[in-house]
């Protein structure tokens, strides 16, 4: 190893040291013959300093004193201060350690740092006038660090929503699924009970800072869930803070999802099953009478229900077993055999080999008797106008049937409308003021009149009303029996000498006593006007309402 005196001036010992580092391939010097000197402080360069008899090396976690402002001519050395350290031989000031970062190989004071090492998770550095890391408080986690928690170069509070509970980690963290925080500085997350649901998170259910009841019509009963569910549609929550939905009960349904009760089955269907989202309509041949059913109920014998989704039976004289969706035609008389049939007299022309037509309201596959076919009656709800018919023919709209053998289809009378075809009754309706609706139109209120009406010849039926109501205001309490078959009621005013005198004009079909009635004797027993048969579809000579239906 090469030695270099230290008495040598300070250029010829660089240019030594470059020689002996294999910094130069060739040194030519000429150096003459000259005096040797003593070596001064100014002779030492950076990273040396002048010990009273050579320059040094300043020993590293140390820095040089007494030199120029560049690091030269150094005097003596100083460990490096609290907060600074010196690891590089070429220099000779100490220089900050950084934050997040810690001095090492110093002594306990913190000075004479010779190097350093970032902080480790679960501490921080943050004040430069330190030299050693400090650990991260519990509920608080270290800032500005790397992403493996080292190096922290700051502390902040865990805020709401997050907590630190681990010495071993850096970061405050989220409170998880199914947890909440709800004030800083915490330490550890709580779990949100069942039936309620976290607030104030993320839409990962993470980072909730509270927690609510769950509405009625939801729930929450699964632990590692943050958020209440809707009930499913075929289930309920009657109450808020449910951990579990209800299915709906059999003769129950729920179509709707985030419900608080379900629904019962309407008339004439039912719901067998739990947890149904519909109910399903009764088969024809059986109905149910009430709401909420879980099971249809047949038709009893003596009754029969035509059409799915009914909620009453209807009477049927001919129906000897349960379950009829038609009832069924009374027995048919079968045609006489040719051996029962009178002979005909000489010249009548011969039987048809194709039977008797059917007649009208009848009707049979071959339209005739004969054939190995009887002929049927046309069921309620049709109608035969032909003779020799194959088919029955439904009655259309604004019409119905209610017997067996029918020729033709009878208007639904006014207050009643039938909207489908092939009814059997009609349907009642206020608003319907003309006979034969198909639709119930709403009911409207009588207009005010509140004008004065001048009379003319053709005024009639209102001056009537007026005339009638002061004959029984003069004479006491009277009434008309009109039956349909008579014909109709009308009346005349000749107007011709103003409104000193009204005319009742005769009507055909009526006696004398119907075309001028004269007041009757007061009585106090009601009076009663017959059913029409146009709306009960039974003779004038029954009187009263028609049966209700049976259910």
């Amino acid at each position: 190893m090469l030695s270099i005196p230290s008495g040598l001036p300070a250029p010829l010992r660089t240019a030594l040291l470059l020689i002996a580092t294999g910094a130069a391939a060739v040194l030519l010097l000429a150096v003459g013959p000259q005096e040797a000197r003593a070596v001064v402080a100014a002779d030492c360069i950076a990273g040396e300093y002048f010990d009273g008899a050579a320059c040094v090396p300043i020993p590293l976690g140390s820095e040089g004193t007494g030199g120029a402002s560049d690091g030269t001519g150094s005097t003596g050395t100083a460990l490096c201060p609290t907060g600074e350290y010196r690891s590089d031989a070429s220099t000779t000031s100490c220089v900050p350690i950084p934050l997040g970062s810690e001095g090492t190989g110093g002594g306990v004071g913190g000075t004479g740092s010779t190097g350093v090492a970032l902080c480790s998770v679960g501490e921080y550095r943050s004040d430069a006038s330190t030299t050693a890391c400090v650990v991260i408080l519990l509920g608080s986690g270290g800032t500005g660090g790397a992403s493996d928690g080292t190096g922290s170069t700051g502390v902040a509070q865990c805020v709401a929503g997050t907590f630190r509970g681990d010495a071993a980690t850096t970061p405050c963290r989220a409170a998880a699924v199914g947890s909440y925080v709800t004030t800083a500085g915490a330490t550890a997350q709580t779990a949100i009970p069942l039936g309620s649901e976290g607030t104030g998170g993320a839409s990962d259910g993470t980072g909730s800072t509270g927690i609510t009841q769950c509405d009625a019509g939801s729930y929450r009963g699964d632990a590692a869930t943050t958020l209440c569910i809707d009930a499913a549609a075929g289930h309920f929550v009657a109450a808020a803070g449910a951990t579990a939905q209800t299915p709906c009960a059999k003769g129950t349904f729920q179509a709707e999802t985030k419900q608080t009760s379900c629904d019962p089955a309407p008339r004439g269907s039912h719901v067998p099953t739990e947890g149904a989202t519909t109910s399903a309509l009764c088969p024809a041949g059986t109905y149910t009478a009430s709401t909420g059913q879980t099971a249809c109920t047949p038709a009893a014998v003596g009754y029969y229900v035509p059409r799915p989704g009914s909620s009453e039976q209807l009477r049927c004289l001919t129906a000897t077993e349960t379950g009829l969706s038609r009832c069924p035609a009374p027995a048919a008389t079968p045609a006489p055999s040719r051996e029962e049939t009178p002979e005909r007299e000489t010249g009548d022309e011969p039987l048809s080999p194709q039977g008797d037509a059917c007649p009208p309201g009848s009707w049979s596959a071959t339209g005739t008797s004969r054939a190995g076919s009887s002929c049927t009656p046309a069921s309620p709800g049709t109608f035969v106008a032909e003779a020799g018919a194959t088919a029955e023919v439904p009655c259309p709209p604004g019409t119905y049937s209610d017997a067996f053998g029918a020729t033709e289809c009878t208007p639904a009378p006014v207050g009643t409308f039938v909207a489908a075809t092939g009814a059997m009754d009609p349907t009642p309706c206020p608003g319907a003021t003309e006979p034969g609706a198909t639709e119930c139109p709403e009911t409207v209120a009588a207009p005010v009149i509140d004008e004065v009406l001048e009379p003319t010849g053709t005024t009639s039926v209102w001056w009537w009303i007026g005339g009638l109501a002061l004959v029984l205001a003069a004479g006491g309490a009277g009434f008309v029996l009109l039956q349909r078959r008579t014909g109709a009621l009308a009346a005349a005013v000749d107007a011709g000498s103003g409104m000193t005198a009204s005319t009742m004009t005769a009507i055909p079909g009526l006696d004398a006593a119907a075309s001028a009635p004269t007041p009757a004797a007061s009585s106090s027993a009601p009076n009663v006007l017959e059913w029409d048969e146009a709306r009960d579809g039974r003779p004038d000579d029954e009187n009263g309402p028609p049966p209700a239906p049976q259910r």
